[in-house]
């Protein structure tokens, strides 16, 4: 086995042993709720402002959800995201005497108001709050704020024989992505939204720039491969990235894992680097196995991906047992669906993955169990899969009012392209369980151009 360079290392995390202990809850593109006493929603806001022209409000929630009154102060700061996917804030920056460059180029603090400093919440009491963007007349590109919204410290009660008290300042943030721009002023032709017209044309470039693997060294506590791609975005906008990996057996050209990915939060800044680690938990035999890598924007012209071999010729030993060679599908939800019951929703969502490195083609096959028979329809019945990629189906059904319901079976039947049939062990079955719909009230029966 040989080596490439040193895996690039974890940062260190300090334990401090103080009296008072503070900790910051902020929110992140990756979190919808955050265990605090105040919210703020939404999240993110994607906010279009004329450059020179009259304020476009952003209008944010902000929610007390304790049983005590608490007063939440706003704040508005500039941010920019580091190459590992960590926020790093104006003030962090500056007190460690970092630069300020990629902050600066699209500092957007500056052009957002606060109306209202302060505002008294009683308990689980919510209120609307206003903030207005202006741009100047020489805006440009996009900008990017954070609203942070500050309801002090909470002080709670201490456990007896607790070696320090726990002191937590309550803190949570929205993002604000701004573009120097005009909204359309109505519909498209068609009836959907008509795109933006922005002060200065986007331009869409992402590219997965490096993916390599790193083997492990004696002395490492984790004996796994790791895996680190780069990932450029060189277009003029920002994205909300979400990375794939997976790692093949060239040999049976099987997926053997679906490497996950430390990524931080998913916001990709404009003219910015991301740095990628995951690893590969599974025990991997001597052999010759691809890497593949897939950086997923929020719109087609922000997609890309890459790949690497790696020859193993000694095993690495990874942190759990060998797992060999995935089936040819994979299926979510895995064994049993249901399709009723609560909210009596009619149909249901099935994903389908094909660990190969070859397309595949799939046929379904319902075969009703039960007795009632529930009448189960799958839409496509047919369908291909890509390389390593995924399909979703759906799954509809229905079954006699007051009947105690029926069950299915889904097979999901795998073949390749030309045609062949893979071995029957290589089928997915689900069970499909339908819960009897209610029955229709006599008020319901009579239409609008019915006869009685």
């Amino acid at each position: 086995m040989s080596n490439t360079r040193r895996p690039l290392p974890f940062t260190a995390r300090h334990v401090w042993r103080a009296v008072h202990v503070c900790a910051l809850l902020l929110c992140s593109l990756l979190a919808q709720r955050t265990p605090a006493d105040v919210g703020l929603t939404p999240m993110h806001v994607d906010v279009v402002a004329p450059p020179g022209g009259a304020a476009e409000a952003v209008e944010l929630t902000v929610i007390n959800t304790s049983a005590e009154p608490r007063t939440v102060r706003f704040t508005v700061e500039d941010f920019t995201v580091g190459a590992r996917g960590d926020l790093r804030f104006r003030h962090e920056l500056e007190a460690h005497g970092l630069p300020l460059d990629a902050l600066e180029r699209h500092a957007g603090a500056q052009y957002v108001g606060v109306t209202e400093e302060s505002v008294d919440l009683g308990p689980f009491e919510q209120r609307v709050v206003a903030f207005p963007v202006s741009l100047p007349q020489n805006a440009r590109g996009q900008y990017f704020a954070m609203v942070r919204a500050d309801a002090g410290t909470l002080v709670p009660q201490a456990m007896r024989g607790a070696p320090h008290n726990l002191r937590v300042r309550l803190q949570v943030g929205a993002f604000l992505f701004i573009t120097a721009g005009w909204k359309p002023e109505r519909a498209s032709e068609d009836g959907s939204a008509a795109a933006i017209r922005r002060a200065t044309p986007a331009r869409y470039e992402v590219e997965v720039a490096d993916v390599r693997a790193e083997f492990p060294f004696p002395d490492d506590e984790r004996q796994t491969l790791r895996v680190v791609a780069e990932v450029e975005n060189r277009s003029t906008v920002h994205y909300l990235g979400d990375v794939t990996g997976v790692i093949l057996d060239v040999k049976d050209r099987r997926i053997i894992e679906r490497i996950q990915f430390a990524q931080g939060v998913r916001l990709v800044l404009p003219g910015s680097r991301r740095v990628y680690v995951g690893e590969v938990r599974s025990r991997l035999g001597p052999g010759t196995y691809r890497i593949r890598f897939d950086a997923d924007g929020d719109n087609p012209r922000l997609r890309d991906s890459d790949g690497t071999h790696v020859e193993l010729r000694e095993p690495v030993a990874g942190v759990g047992e060998t797992v060999g060679a995935m089936r040819v599908l994979d299926v979510a939800p895995t064994d049993h669906i249901t399709i009723g019951g609560t909210g009596d929703q009619r149909h249901q969502r099935v994903r389908v993955y094909n660990n190969t490195d070859d397309p595949i083609r799939v046929a379904s096959e319902v075969t009703a169990t039960g007795d009632p028979a529930p009448t189960v329809r799958v839409s496509p019945q047919r369908f291909s899969i890509p390389p390593g990629g995924v399909r979703s189906v759906r799954l509809s059904a229905r079954s006699r009012h007051g009947a105690e319901g029926g069950i299915a079976e889904l097979a999901l039947r795998p073949a390749t392209r030309g045609g062949i049939s893979f071995p029957e062990e290589e089928t997915r079955r689900l069970e499909v369980r339908v819960i009897p719909g209610k029955p229709r009230r006599a008020a319901d029966s009579l239409r609008v151009g019915s006869s009685q």
